[in-house]
């Protein structure tokens, strides 16, 4: 039997995507954003994820910070 570590939490990298972006369209900002970088410590470089990340930030009014998400997603 194979063993998940916690930071899966039973979830693929879709599910967690899924999760993550439902979070962010009912406005639940600070919930997506901790949910989009635990698929980053999986997948650093996640274009849908540095994307909403940018845009996210966009959103918050953090214009540097989305500059860099956005950069990084366009890399």
């Amino acid at each position: 039997m194979l063993r998940q570590s916690s930071s899966n939490a039973g979830l693929n990298l879709a599910q967690r995507f899924h999760e993550a972006y439902a979070a962010h369209a009912r406005g639940a900002l600070a919930q997506a954003e901790g949910l989009y970088k635990v698929i980053l410590k999986d997948d650093p470089k996640h274009f849908d994820v540095l994307h909403l990340l940018g845009f996210l930030n966009y959103q918050r009014g953090c214009l540097a910070e989305a500059l860099e998400f956005l950069g990084l997603a366009f890399r």
